[in-house]
């Protein structure tokens, strides 16, 4: 009788074969990297110098078509990720970037793109660049801890016009917000939204309807990149608007007049 075959070796050699063709194909799983996250002092430029270096991207071919940063107001991350393309090996690469602890991060292959899609719509390092220069603070204000979170979010604006009489838009630039008077179909922008604790019997939730009366918590920011070759009208006198990004006004119950889905 033949001896019966090793399950072990049955197992482990198919693993290690699928080991080296993805060390000699170049495969991606995953890989995770650390950096400390803090919103008053938010390191989104060294996120993406990892995220570039370990995908191994052109970052000159870099899209970046989803970002969502929850931020607690102690300066913490709640919650953050990222999605982005680029050119590698002759293909488009997509990518995603998902926190899952307190500094550490983790990069994902998400497949490929046809490489004749549109071109670039978000350059990331830009767009990184004003999210990271912005003092977060402002927004908080003298809140007690524990009292809210900030939402930012990035969205594609395909179809999307907005107006100062509708919502509250902004010009985002070295991390100074300037009011605007009208955009017209950008081809993306910001949201950055100010969101109130709300405790009941399920648990606890924030909310950007429960704030104090009058206070506008949800405001629409574009920098200079989102802004480019965009259809765009400034106030005549913006320095009388210029009280900070959550300045007391009357809410708006509606918001954009055209539509605008996230990215």
């Amino acid at each position: 009788m033949s001896p019966e075959p090793d399950p072990i070796k049955s197992i482990s050699i198919p693993v290690i074969m699928l080991i080296c063709l993805c060390l000699t194909c170049g495969c991606f799983t995953s890989q995770s990297f650390s950096v400390p996250p803090n919103a008053f002092g938010l390191p989104l430029l060294d996120i993406w110098n990892e995220s570039v270096a370990l995908s191994g991207i052109d970052e000159r071919t870099a899209d970046l078509s989803d970002l969502y940063i929850f931020i607690k107001d102690n300066g913490g991350i709640e919650s953050m990720n990222l999605a982005f393309s680029g050119e590698k090996d002759g293909k488009i690469q997509r990518y995603r970037v998902d926190m899952n602890g307190e500094g550490l991060f983790t990069l994902r292959s998400t497949g490929t793109l046809d490489p004749d899609m549109d071109p670039i719509k978000v350059r990331p390092r830009p767009l990184l660049r004003e999210l990271e220069m912005i003092d977060y603070r402002e927004f908080i204000g003298d809140l007690p801890p524990g009292t809210c979170m900030l939402n930012v979010r990035l969205h594609d604006g395909v179809g999307a016009s907005f107006d100062e009489r509708n919502v509250c838009i902004m010009s985002l630039e070295n991390g100074t917000f300037s009011p605007l008077k009208r955009v017209i179909q950008p081809a993306s922008y910001l949201t950055i939204c100010k969101m109130y604790r709300t405790d009941h019997e399920n648990g606890t939730s924030y909310s950007s309807d429960v704030g104090p009366e009058g206070e506008r918590t949800y405001i629409f920011a574009f920098t200079p990149d989102q802004l480019t070759g965009v259809s765009v009208e400034c106030p005549e006198y913006p320095q009388e608007d210029t009280e900070g990004p959550c300045r007391p006004l009357i809410p708006s119950a509606g918001g954009t007049s055209g539509g605008g889905s996230s990215r």
